[in-house]
C-alpha cells in the first residue's frame, strides 16, 4: 500500500523511516477509507463534507465471495501470518495505524449514531438498487443500448 501512495522504502523494515512515511499520509489525507469498515468510512466522509446519505450510496458490483477468504483464512497458521506481516511491514503498520485513526472518528462520531447511519445507507442502497433493477427489467431506455 505504500508504494500505492508513492513511496519506496529504502529499506523495508526501517520502522522509523515507515512511520515518517505514514505521518505524512496522514498529514496529507484528511480521511482514509477502509474496505473493512466501508460503510462507516463513508458516512465519516459525508459528515466531512457536509454531503447528504443520497451522495453516498452505491450499488456493490463484483464482490468476492466472503466465505472463500475465511476458508483460506482457516488454513493459514500463524507461522506464516506473521512471515506474511513481517515481509510488509510498511503496509501493515500502515494499515494498523489507518484503522486504528478510523476507529477512534467513528467512536467520536458515537456508535449509536454511526449504527443508524449505517441503517439509513443500507436502506438507501437497497432502494437504489431496486430501482435500478426494476428500470433494467422494465427495458428503460436508459439501459436499452445494454
Amino acid at each position: 500500500m505504500l508504494h500505492e501512495f508513492g513511496y519506496i522504502l529504502d529499506n523495508e523494515n526501517n520502522v522509523s523511516e515507515i512511520q515518517n512515511i505514514i505521518r505524512e499520509i496522514d498529514n496529507d489525507f484528511d480521511h482514509i477509507i477502509l474496505l473493512e469498515y466501508y460503510e462507516e468510512s463513508l458516512i465519516l466522509l459525508k459528515d466531512l463534507l457536509c454531503w447528504d446519505v443520497g451522495d453516498i450510496v452505491y450499488i456493490a458490483k463484483n464482490i468476492g465471495d466472503v466465505r472463500k477468504m475465511t476458508v483460506v483464512h482457516k488454513y493459514v497458521n500463524n507461522t506464516v501470518r506473521e512471515r506474511i506481516r513481517q515481509n510488509n511491514l510498511g503496509d501493515w503498520l500502515l494499515y494498523q495505524h489507518f484503522n486504528k485513526t478510523l476507529c477512534n472518528k467513528i467512536h467520536e462520531y458515537g456508535d449509536e449514531r454511526m449504527a443508524n447511519d449505517v441503517k439509513d445507507l443500507r436502506l438507501a442502497n437497497e432502494v437504489i438498487r431496486s430501482k435500478c433493477l426494476k428500470s433494467a427489467n422494465n427495458k428503460s431506455p436508459m439501459y436499452s443500448a445494454l
